[in-house]
């Protein structure tokens, strides 16, 4: 596993009428530990009551920082996506849905295979694929793996 001091990954949450799910998901991000340097949450054109709601877990003692930005109305996830990714500061770029979450360490571990891939000489785009699971979901078979990180 990768031993990094500094933060070095922004998490980028798109929602749309999500803040039911933003909590876990936000939770999922705290607990990546030493490794996030920031949040940035996208609301893209929720309802007023949705925004507020989800505005509340908004957490003033985060160890990283967060961004909460909100679109005046629904354009839809690639915008939201977009604006995220254009306000990172970070040299890595997380993307998590907002009805999912993220195992402890996920982050860290995606770090090393990309490290892994560097260090072996594979070039081109480097993009790290994981799992993740909707809350609530059945416990079943593991789903193939889908894009969930972009580095």
């Amino acid at each position: 596993m990768i031993d990094r001091p500094e933060r070095v990954v922004s998490v980028i949450i798109p929602h749309y009428n999500a803040d039911r799910f933003l909590g876990e998901a936000i939770a999922s991000v705290h607990a990546q530990g030493d490794i996030v340097a920031e949040l940035i949450v996208v609301d893209d054109g929720s309802s007023e009551e949705s925004w507020q709601r989800a505005r509340e877990l908004s957490s003033t003692s985060s160890a990283f920082t967060e961004l909460w930005v909100r679109c005046s109305k629904n354009h839809g996830q690639g915008h939201a996506l977009n604006l995220g990714i254009r306000a990172a500061t970070s040299p890595f770029v997380a993307l998590l849905d907002a009805d999912d979450v993220w195992a402890i360490g996920k982050l860290r571990r995606q770090l090393a295979t990309y490290e892994h891939m560097m260090s072996i000489g594979t070039f081109g785009t480097p993009v790290v694929c994981g799992h993740a699971e909707n809350f609530g979901a059945q416990k079943s078979e593991p789903k193939p793996a889908r894009l969930t990180s972009a580095l």
